[in-house]
């Protein structure tokens, strides 16, 4: 028999098939752990099983990355660094949305890896290196296998800073990397040290 949480129940009586806590009729991945029941866009769906972007349409307010490369180009096309940086300032940058306040991140589906290749570590602007995170915000992929955010072994990926807020749903991270120092924690993060794949100051 089918049991998706490994409990011993059966999913066709569990009164909680995926194992958050959250019985099945109250929530809105039945099928998919996310105890926390985020639903940015209020459409009754959570955000760990919703398909936000991804081909399907965005939401009104959410911010849409359209294109895998890196950088800040007026081209028609908005970058996760510019989406990123659209959020931390509550304004468009590129060819972004503005962000406003509280902000959603999707992904238009793409054949290979978002990956960074903005060479310059050890800066807190965002503007080579990690992707600088200061504000609110929500970063949705497409799922585990269909969204890498790859750091192309030039950084950090993701470098949360204090005061930040950040969720990161349906997405995976990797090829991030620290040079130099004992695994210290660096001074604002502009030095090496820990966080290969995230350097977490924030929440």
């Amino acid at each position: 028999y089918d049991d998706l949480d490994s409990d011993g129940q059966a999913d066709c009586v569990d009164p909680d098939i995926d194992g958050d806590d959250v019985a099945n009729e109250d929530d809105n991945c039945v099928e998919t752990p996310n105890p926390e029941q985020l639903d940015g866009d209020d459409d009754g769906v959570g955000d760990a099983c919703d398909t936000w972007g991804c081909g399907s349409g965005t939401p009104e307010g959410a911010i849409l990355v359209t294109t895998p490369d890196d950088g800040f180009l007026d081209d028609g096309a908005c970058f996760l660094r510019e989406a990123i940086e659209a959020s931390n300032l509550d304004q468009p940058v590129g060819d972004c949305t503005s962000g406003d306040g509280a902000d959603v991140i999707l992904f238009d589906l793409f054949d290979k890896d978002v990956t960074l290749s903005a060479l310059g570590a050890h800066e807190d602007d965002n503007a080579t290196g990690d992707l600088d995170l200061h504000g609110s915000v929500t970063i949705v992929g497409c799922g585990v296998a269909e969204t890498t955010l790859h750091g192309g072994h030039l950084d950090r990926v993701l470098h949360v800073h204090p005061g930040a807020s950040v969720k990161l749903v349906n997405l995976t991270v990797t090829g991030g990397r620290v040079g130099g120092g004992d695994g210290q924690v660096p001074g604002g993060g502009v030095g090496p040290g820990w966080g290969g794949g995230i350097y977490n100051a924030g929440e």
